[in-house]
């Protein structure tokens, strides 16, 4: 079965690549006939470019302004645009920021202890039933239906990211 699962998805890999190929011939030889003059000629391979719709994907532009537009090229470009893009220095404070920090006053009302049982609890069951779950998987229900001993474990999860200032591996 991973020898059928691997051969099918190297079949359609293949196939992606001769339609991909079999497009740009059409392009490359409706080009040629533009410049040669054969506009009816230039069109029809046109049209059956468009009749066939074929994957057929835009050329985007490297830094320095060539084009490109096979695959593996295109996705370097993606990857280095949003590295780029995300992966910024921090932004230096403001002075006005940095005063208002230093002339703070510590607000003495609002608690600031580790969750306890209770709370977790109360904001376990506040969670509304049939919503999609987050990014671990667990759903509301789930929460719910894991009783004192789920809360208890939930508690020591938050205590912890709480007092190590980070959220615990899994």
């Amino acid at each position: 079965m991973d020898d059928y699962k691997m051969l099918s998805a190297q079949c359609k890999d293949e196939i992606l690549e001769d339609k991909q190929k079999w497009a740009d011939d059409l392009a490359t030889e409706a080009e040629a006939e533009l410049n040669n003059g054969q506009v009816k000629d230039a069109f029809a391979n046109l049209r059956r470019l468009r009749s066939a719709c074929p994957r057929i994907s835009s050329p985007i532009f490297l830094p320095d302004g060539t084009l490109v537009s096979d695959k593996p090229q295109k996705l370097q470009r993606w990857r280095d645009y949003y590295s780029e893009l995300l992966n910024r220095p921090k932004a230096p404070l403001s002075v006005e920021l940095q005063d208002t920090v230093t002339c703070a006053i510590p607000d003495d009302t609002i608690d600031c202890t580790p969750p306890t049982c209770t709370e977790v609890h109360r904001a376990i069951y506040r969670l509304k039933d049939g919503k999609a779950p987050g990014v671990c998987n667990i759903t509301a229900e789930m929460l719910k239906a894991a009783g004192p001993d789920g809360v208890e474990w939930l508690t020591t999860i938050c205590r912890s990211a709480w007092e190590q200032g980070n959220i615990p591996e899994d």
